[in-house]
Order: C-alpha cells, then structure tokens, then sequence
C-alpha cells in the first residue's frame, strides 16, 4: 500500500495495414510505499515497509491496435 502520484505514458503509431497500426510506446512512473501485504487464499499477513523510498519505473514496449469496426 501506499500512493503512486507521478503516472505519465505516451506513444506513437502508424498504419502498417488497414486493419492494423503499430508503434512504441513509454511510461514513467514512481511512488512510495508505506505496507506490503501477502493473501495466499489459504493466509493472509501484512506489515509495515521499515525503509520507506521513492520507486520510479520505466516501461517501453511496441503497442498494436487491431482495428475492426467502422473506421479505417
């Protein structure tokens, strides 16, 4: 648990076919996280994170669109 206020993505496509568009794509985020909690189905525990830090994570990969109704 805790709060992730920075979430930021963005990318670009071209049609490569009339049905379909590919391109990359980026994001950026970051949070703090205050807990950590565990459910097995069977337990469950939980627990306070000792040494609170900032995250940042960096994300880029290659979006497909598959376009299948009325525009083209």
């Amino acid at each position: 648990r805790g709060a992730e206020p920075f979430a930021v993505q963005g990318g670009v496509e071209w049609r490569v076919h009339p049905r379909l568009a590919l391109g990359p794509f980026g994001l950026l985020g970051a949070g703090r996280y205050s807990s950590m909690s565990v459910d097995t189905g069977l337990a469950s525990s939980s627990a306070e994170i000792p040494g609170k830090a900032v995250h940042a994570w960096f994300h880029l990969g290659v979006r497909a669109r598959l376009i299948l109704g009325g525009e083209r």
